[in-house]
């Protein structure tokens, strides 16, 4: 009787202790009991507490920089009491903060200002490949070069007629300033990894597979623009991926006979590995909008085709926020935007 009794007041104390935690949770208070209160402020994604986009490379980095807001707020004179906190969010250039009613009233004084319009930024670029003869009969040397929008047009169209050019694609990005945007003209190639050797019942060896991996071929863009509050230069961090169908190697060995005399054909194996050609062009640049800037040229070499070098054509300028598909024609079935 005891024990049931003892079980049953343990009980009753367990639901009370998680009923008031519930509660405590749903509706968060300060140890003084003032309730808090969570709400979001616009920030912009290049300012605030020196924030770079390395700081999300670790947890470590991202509470680091949560403390410099909350310490930066602190000086304007707002305090933190128990259970309240600032988290920055550069997906939407947002804080958010939990605090008190006061707190908050304070923080929008601070922030309320600070109305930063939305800032889109167009990245076009043209990859192509081209031979080392073609690349001196056009004039395209290695490294960066400027060209001016009427100088890209006749370049452009020299490039189409010329049989030892190649046209790759025409990568284009509407990113927002401050956050990464990635476009993507890929296939998928699957290819065998691992293999297990398989005994069949006429003596012979055969090679199955028996693992796989997956790799995107095609051509990829992966950006991070920033751009200067009156616009007139855009800060460029880019890298840009060309992958070519793989060429299959065929590997061939053989078994060690069991005994004297066995079919050395059945006991030689052949394996087929793929071989991918790549390029990239990765770098860091100042741009200004109006202005073409060549890239490359990053050698790539393929079976059958020899070496090329891979360029890259770039332009970047801000833009309307406005969307861009017109209102008379329908959405596209998915939101991916493609290389044409």
């Amino acid at each position: 009787m005891r024990t049931a009794t003892f079980l049953l007041a343990a009980f009753f104390a367990a639901g009370t202790a998680w009923g008031k935690w519930a509660e405590d949770y749903a509706n968060p208070k300060t140890p003084d009991g003032e309730p808090l209160v969570v709400e979001t402020f616009p920030v912009q994604p290049t300012g605030g507490c020196g924030w770079r986009p390395d700081l999300w490379d670790s947890s470590e980095k991202r509470d680091e920089n949560d403390r410099e807001w909350r310490e930066l707020l602190a000086k304007f004179g707002i305090s933190w009491p128990e259970g309240s906190y600032v988290c920055h969010v550069p997906a939407f250039d947002a804080l958010v903060i939990r605090n008190t009613q006061d707190n908050l009233e304070k923080v929008r004084v601070v922030l309320g200002p600070c109305e930063f319009p939305l800032r889109i930024i167009r990245v076009q670029t043209s990859l192509w490949l081209v031979e080392p003869k073609a690349a001196l009969e056009l004039g395209l040397d290695e490294g960066t070069g400027k060209l001016s929008p009427e100088e890209w047009t006749a370049l452009r169209a020299r490039l189409a007629a010329h049989d030892g050019v190649e046209f790759l694609a025409n990568p284009t990005a509407q990113l927002k300033n401050g956050i990464e945007a990635s476009v993507k003209g890929v296939s998928e190639c699957t290819y065998p990894t691992e293999f297990s050797i398989v005994a069949g019942s006429d003596g012979a060896f055969a090679v199955e597979p028996n693992s796989f991996q997956t790799r995107e071929v095609g051509e990829v863009l992966d950006i991070i623009a920033f751009v200067t509050e009156d616009g007139s230069l855009i800060d460029l961090t880019f890298a840009i991926t060309s992958v070519r169908e793989p060429s299959w190697r065929e590997w061939s060995d053989s078994l060690p006979p069991l005994q004297q005399g066995d079919d050395a054909t059945k006991r030689t194996l052949s394996i087929r590995t793929p071989d991918f050609p790549c390029a990239s062009i990765q770098t860091s640049m100042n741009v200004l909008p109006g202005i073409v800037y060549r890239l490359g040229g990053a050698p790539l070499v393929e079976p059958g085709r020899g070496r090329r070098l891979f360029f890259a054509f770039l332009s970047a300028e801000e833009t309307d926020p406005k969307p861009t598909i017109p209102l008379n024609l329908p959405a596209p079935e998915s939101s991916e935007v493609p290389i044409p």
